[in-house]
């Protein structure tokens, strides 16, 4: 037989508990979601990067070639 209101204080700290643990892993969750996000974001970036360096590679190769042709065109008379 519980006496002096230990049963309410076990029930209370019990519930506690599992609010607690509910906000612990509600913030696991956030981690994981910011952590997600960043890692898509800096892949975006990345991506963006790459795109860019293939646009200057192609845009190199067609003054290359129009180099090549004004340097031909100039040997001939």
């Amino acid at each position: 037989i519980e006496l002096g209101g230990k049963r309410a204080a076990r029930v209370s700290e019990a519930s506690r508990g599992r609010e607690l643990n509910a906000w612990d892993y509600e913030q696991l969750r956030l981690d994981v979601v910011t952590a997600t996000t960043r890692a898509f974001i800096s892949v975006l970036g990345a991506q963006e990067r790459v795109a860019l360096a293939d646009q200057t590679v192609q845009l190199a190769e067609q003054m290359v070639t129009s180099v090549g042709r004004l340097v031909n065109a100039g040997r001939e008379p």
